[in-house]
């Protein structure tokens, strides 16, 4: 029988003074991984409290409000690296980060004749990722009717076939809808009621450790209810303290 032994983090006390995303989830991870977390908020919430749905998360708000947010931008920095809608309103992305894909780009649309024109025409040198870069929007112009003229899937063989880098996409709705990895199908997901949203699903952390049980999903907690808790059981303060003030 194999022993059942603690979170990797239990009995490690975190102090959590901060706002917006990258702070907040890494104190979260901490919590997940058995660390006991006391995040610190002015009395009302920080300043990140109301900006709601940003709080809420992508999956959740579209369970809450049956909205998805719109794209952010895809683009590949300093390389060809863009999206195109396809003609099932699907949108996929290339990436151009080498003369293989490159000729695999023209390859695969048939239109290799009409990018090399482009070169020439800017006085650039499409050989490198810095002149593909600064040709994209004439790139662009040449190439994106026929990713309009063929669904994702079909562009998508196409590409692969030919050596270029590419990825369908999907908004986040879609993936909340219709895609069984973000749904109870995957154990990483359980519902959870989250005060002030609703049931929604929500992941575990993946992280999973030898001996240790997977860590629950559990809410989020409400702004300020755990205050007397820790007043009373860390800082040995009087639970009704934040009442008399």
């Amino acid at each position: 029988m194999s022993e059942t032994r603690p979170a990797p983090l239990t009995g490690l006390t975190v102090v959590e003074i901060s706002a917006f995303v990258a702070a907040p989830l890494g104190a979260m991870t901490l919590a997940q991984l058995g660390a006991d977390v006391i995040r610190i908020d002015p009395i009302g919430g920080n300043i990140d409290a109301n900006r709601w749905p940003i709080n809420l998360g992508y999956i959740a708000e579209v369970q809450a409000t049956g909205k998805t947010r719109g794209p952010l931008g895809n683009g590949l920095y300093d390389a060809y690296g863009p999206s195109f809608e396809t003609s099932d309103g699907r949108q996929i992305m290339v990436a151009v980060i080498s003369n293989k894909n490159w000729r695999g780009l023209g390859k695969a649309t048939g239109l290799t004749e009409k990018l090399e024109r482009i070169g020439p025409l800017l006085d650039v040198d499409l050989s490198t990722e810095g002149g593909r870069f600064e040709a994209c929007e004439a790139i662009d112009a040449v190439v994106r009717p026929w990713f309009a003229a063929h669904t994702v899937t079909e562009a998508a063989a196409a590409l692969s076939e030919a050596g270029v880098l590419q990825g369908g996409s999907q908004t986040f709705e879609e993936l909340v809808k219709s895609d069984p990895r973000c749904s109870l199908e995957n154990p990483l997901f359980s519902e959870i009621d989250q005060p002030g949203v609703g049931t929604v699903i929500a992941p575990r952390v993946p992280l999973v450790f030898s001996g240790t049980p997977a860590a629950a999903v559990v809410p989020a907690p409400s702004l300020g209810g755990d205050t007397a808790k820790v007043l009373s059981s860390v800082l040995s303060a009087r639970a009704n303290w934040a009442s008399e003030k």
